[in-house]
């Protein structure tokens, strides 16, 4: 039920992708004795409200120094060669 996701850093791996870094996480295992969990990994997660604020680069917001331009939409006009 478990994510390896939530155990690796998230930074960029380069300025082109913004995958994660790690390949490898060291963890601490134990048997669970408990009962088992309810599999929710088809549930979408809590929405919660934007709060307005704005992470660091580094802390999930983006690294380049455009910062959200790199994920613009907008067109950019061709160049040509003069």
């Amino acid at each position: 039920h478990g994510n390896p996701n939530v155990l690796t850093p998230d930074v960029p791996s380069s300025r082109l992708s913004q995958a994660t870094t790690a390949q490898h996480a060291a963890v601490e295992v134990e048997k669970w004795t408990g009962p088992v969990p309810e599999l929710v990994v088809d549930k979408g997660p809590e929405l919660v409200p934007d709060s307005g604020r704005r992470l660091a680069a580094g802390h999930g917001a983006p690294a380049h120094p455009r910062g959200s331009d790199l994920y613009s939409t907008r067109a950019t006009p061709s160049r040509t060669a003069s």
